[in-house]
């Protein structure tokens, strides 16, 4: 082989060889991103596991207490309605005890303390009812405040304000009348059924609060984020108001 073709293959062959070489790194460098990529998305797939795995038995605790709930309001109504029948009782004992000889008086005194006594307790059953549905029906909490313009507008309580079906729900509190115990039976459901619709209103806000505050911790930039979680926090700080004026 001549000099000059044998220094051209020399240098093909060194050639080639840091072509390889870089296209070696390339492909390591190619594989370190593959696996970012990779641990971001498995991160991001936990992520939503976890986040499906809370919402889910979030959902399960609220199904209980809405059962549990249900059917406190379903003991309520039977005290409510043995009271009743108490009642009648006492009436027609005190009618009976004026009209009776004085040999039965003793004896008629008797049953009247008794039905007096029974009536005595259906009433506290109703009462510790009513105790639990206060500790109950309360917005749920959340880790975020409105900011001193949103303040402002919150405080005209404005249910236009909120989005639906916040709206609605605001308006219905708005009109229901708010001292519980004063409230006929059936005043007394429609309250418990629009404080447990409230309810889930501000959990569900609380939510999207804690879903918003997850995705910004991932990133730098949070002011978008921060302004969505302020609005959010108004909205749940109106229903909230309008929840804590119910007096049990």
């Amino acid at each position: 082989m001549e000099p000059e073709a044998s220094k051209a293959a020399i240098a093909a062959i060194a050639a080639l060889q840091e072509r390889v070489m870089e296209l070696e790194k390339e492909h390591e460098e190619l594989l370190k991103e593959i696996d970012s990529y990779n641990a971001k998305i498995n991160s991001r797939n936990d992520l939503i596991m976890k986040k499906s795995e809370l919402l889910n038995d979030a959902s399960e605790k609220a199904k209980k207490m809405l059962t549990y709930i249900l059917e406190c309001n379903h003991d309520l109504v039977a005290a409510r309605e043995y009271n009743h029948s108490l009642v009648k009782e006492i009436r027609y004992l005190k009618q009976s005890f004026e009209e009776t000889k004085d040999e039965d008086t003793e004896q008629k005194l008797k049953k009247v303390y008794a039905v007096k006594g029974d009536l005595a307790d259906q009433m506290q059953k109703v009462s510790d009812y009513e105790d639990i549905l206060a500790k109950y029906l309360r917005p749920a909490p959340v880790s975020e405040t409105a900011d001193g313009a949103l303040m402002l507008a919150v405080a005209d309580e404005d249910p236009k304000l909120l989005p639906q079906p916040y709206q609605d729900t605001l308006r219905t509190l708005q009109q229901l009348p708010k001292n519980f115990r004063e409230q006929t039976l059936k005043d007394k459901i429609k309250i418990t059924r629009a404080l447990i619709t409230a309810k889930n209103n501000t959990a569900e806000i609380a939510r999207k609060i804690k879903d918003i505050q997850i995705s910004r911790n991932s990133l730098r930039k949070k002011e978008p984020f921060d302004s969505d979680v302020k609005q959010l926090a108004a909205h749940h700080l109106l229903l909230a108001n309008e929840m804590h004026k119910f007096e049990f």
